[in-house]
C-alpha cells in the first residue's frame, strides 16, 4: 500500500512534473521547430570558394564534401579568384567566402541563418578531419571504425527529421537525459521526508517500527517508477511525434531510462542527507548542481561539452546527464553492446554508491530532540 501511496504522491507533485516532464517536452518541441524553420527557410546557400596555391589533402577532402552538398542542393558554389569573391560578398551575392590555402578560412560580413550554417559546415569538417588525421597517425588500426563513425555523423545542414545521428539528434538525447536527472529533485524531497529535524512527517516516521532501510527502498522504487513513466512519455513524443531516431532496441532504451532515473533519484537522496542547511538552502544548492550539469553536458551548445571533456575529464565522467545521453548515443552509433554496457555500468555504479551512502548517512544521523 505504501508503494502505491508514494507513487501517487510523486505523480501529483506538480513542481517535479514540471521540471522532469514539461520542460524536456517544451524544449524539444521548440528546438525541433527552430531546426525545421532553418531548413525550410534557407534553401540553397550561395557560397564562393577561392583556391590559393596547391591544394592540400584537407582542401581536397573539403571540396569533395562541398560537391556532395551542392548535389544535394544545399550549396550553390562559385569558384572564383579572391578579389572577385570579396566583391560578391560585399554585394550580398554570396553569404560567405571559403579560402582554401595552407589553412582553410571562412569570411563572413554579417550574421544570419545562412552564415551560421556555413560556419557549422566548416567547423564540423575541420574537427572531423583533424580527428581522423590524428587517429590515422597514432592509432591506424582504428581508422576504419573512426571513419565509419564520422560518416554516420551527418552535417547540421541536413533536415532535422531525416537525421540518423547528428548534432541535432544529440540535443534530444541530452534533453531526455536532463529530464531524467531533474528527478534528483524527487530524491531531495524524499530525503527531507526521512530526516526528523527537517520534516514533521519524518519525525513521526523516525519513531515508527518500520526500518529506515525499508522506507528508503519503498520511496526509491516509487520515485524511479514515476520518473521512468515521465521519461517514457518524453521518449515516445520525441520518436513518434518529432521523428527523432533513438534506435530500435527499445528494451535497452527503457532500461537506460530506469537506471538513469535510479541514479538521479539516489543522487538527490544523498545530496539531501549530507549537504548541510535547511530545505531552501539544499534546494538552492541542488539547483546549482543541476544547472551546472546541464550547461557542461551541452544542453545549450554541444561545443561546451567538448571543452569541458578536454579540460576536466573527471568531471565529465561523473556528470549524470552526460552519461545518460552518451548511453542513448551508443545504442544508435554502435552495433555491439560493449560500449553500452560500460556506460550503463557507470550509471548503475553511481546509483548504488549514492543509495548505500545515503542509507548509511541517514542511519548514523542522531537528533538532540524532536
Amino acid at each position: 500500500m505504501r508503494l502505491k501511496y508514494n507513487l501517487l504522491q510523486y505523480l501529483r507533485d506538480r513542481e517535479v512534473l514540471f521540471y522532469t516532464l514539461v520542460i524536456p517536452l517544451v524544449m524539444g518541441t521548440i528546438f525541433f521547430q527552430i531546426m525545421n524553420f532553418v531548413d525550410e527557410e534557407t534553401g540553397v546557400i550561395p557560397v564562393a570558394i577561392v583556391e590559393q596555391g596547391a591544394l592540400t589533402s584537407q582542401n581536397q577532402a573539403f571540396l569533395e564534401l562541398a560537391n556532395n552538398l551542392e548535389q544535394q542542393e544545399r550549396l550553390e558554389i562559385t569558384f572564383i579568384n579572391y578579389e572577385s569573391a570579396i566583391g560578391m560578398l560585399q554585394a550580398d551575392q554570396v553569404f560567405g567566402v571559403i579560402i582554401l590555402g595552407e589553412t582553410m578560412e571562412l569570411m563572413l560580413t554579417s550574421a544570419g541563418t545562412e552564415q551560421s550554417i556555413l560556419e557549422s559546415i566548416v567547423n564540423e569538417f575541420t574537427i572531423q578531419y583533424a580527428a581522423t588525421a590524428n587517429i590515422a597517425e597514432l592509432r591506424p588500426q582504428y581508422l576504419e571504425q573512426a571513419l565509419a563513425a564520422i560518416n554516420s555523423y551527418v552535417s547540421v545542414s541536413t533536415p532535422a527529421r531525416n537525421i540518423p545521428i547528428s548534432q541535432v539528434a544529440n540535443f534530444f538525447y541530452v534533453f531526455l537525459a536532463m529530464g531524467a536527472f531533474t528527478s534528483s529533485i524527487r530524491g531531495l524531497k524524499m530525503g527531507f521526508e526521512l530526516q526528523a529535524d527537517i520534516s514533521n512527517t519524518a519525525a513521526r516516521i523516525s519513531i515508527a517500527p518500520t526500518k529506515k532501510l525499508v522506507l528508503i527502498v519503498e520511496n526509491l522504487i516509487s520515485a524511479v517508477v514515476a520518473q521512468t513513466l515521465g521519461s517514457t512519455i518524453t521518449l515516445l513524443f520525441y520518436v513518434f511525434v518529432l521523428g527523432i531516431n533513438f534506435g530500435t532496441q527499445w528494451g535497452l532504451i527503457l532500461l537506460t531510462c530506469v537506471v538513469g532515473s535510479f541514479a538521479s533519484v539516489s543522487f538527490g537522496i544523498l545530496f539531501s542527507i549530507v549537504v548541510p542547511g535547511n530545505e531552501d538552502k539544499k534546494g538552492g544548492y541542488l539547483a546549482l548542481v543541476i544547472y551546472t550539469f546541464m550547461f557542461t553536458s551541452g544542453v545549450f551548445a554541444l561545443e561546451i561539452r567538448t571543452l569541458v571533456r578536454d579540460a576536466f575529464p573527471l568531471f565529465d565522467r561523473i556528470n549524470i546527464i552526460s552519461i545518460i545521453s552518451d548511453t542513448f548515443l551508443t545504442l544508435v552509433l554502435h552495433e555491439g553492446l560493449g560500449r553500452f554496457v560500460q556506460q550503463l555500468s557507470i550509471l548503475m555504479g553511481i546509483a548504488i554508491v549514492c543509495s548505500v551512502a545515503g542509507a548509511i548517512a541517514l542511519r548514523r544521523k542522531s537528533y538532540a530532540n524532536l
